[in-house]
């Protein structure tokens, strides 16, 4: 398992950062690797069940499906997502959490994903190089999400 660990200062208060991630439709804007967003899913808990896809490194298309294990409003989105290549078994979870505490006026976000590969004897390698990516698409989406709350400011 590798563990996947980001804060930083959002220019919006609390309610205006969760309103805005709790939405499945502005991931696209998010990240902008999402090519499909289907089946979205109101769930008792406030948040969303959906699939979407995206494109890994140019290489293949991965399908994954999102769901909110955990929603408290204006405080905290937690994400269980499960990833497979495209028409084949999931192979990957990923758990995500996002944080947001009020600070001076800002959101302070704080985001935590844990993650494992569930294939054998690679699994581990591939942990190591998804590590990476998945480094780089929390950077995108929080300038992404930064630039976002700026705009509608």
């Amino acid at each position: 398992m590798v563990k996947l660990k980001k804060t930083a200062t959002i220019e919006a208060s609390p309610e205006e950062v969760f309103n805005y991630l709790n939405k499945p439709e502005n991931w696209r804007e998010l990240y902008p690797k999402i090519s499909q967003l289907w089946d979205v899913k109101a769930l008792p808990n406030g948040g969303y069940r959906y699939n979407w896809m995206f494109n890994m490194a140019g290489i293949t298309t991965v399908d994954v499906v999102t769901e909110n294990t955990d929603v408290v409003r204006n405080h905290r989105l937690d994400y269980r997502n499960t990833c497979g290549l495209k028409g084949k078994r999931q192979y990957t979870e990923v758990n995500e959490s996002f944080t947001l505490e009020p600070a001076d006026g800002a959101t302070r976000l704080s985001y935590a994903a844990d993650y494992v590969v569930h294939i054998p004897i690679v699994g581990r390698v591939l942990e190591l190089i998804f590590s990476r990516m998945y480094d780089i698409k929390i950077n995108v989406v929080i300038a992404n999400l930064k630039k976002k709350m700026k705009s509608l400011r």
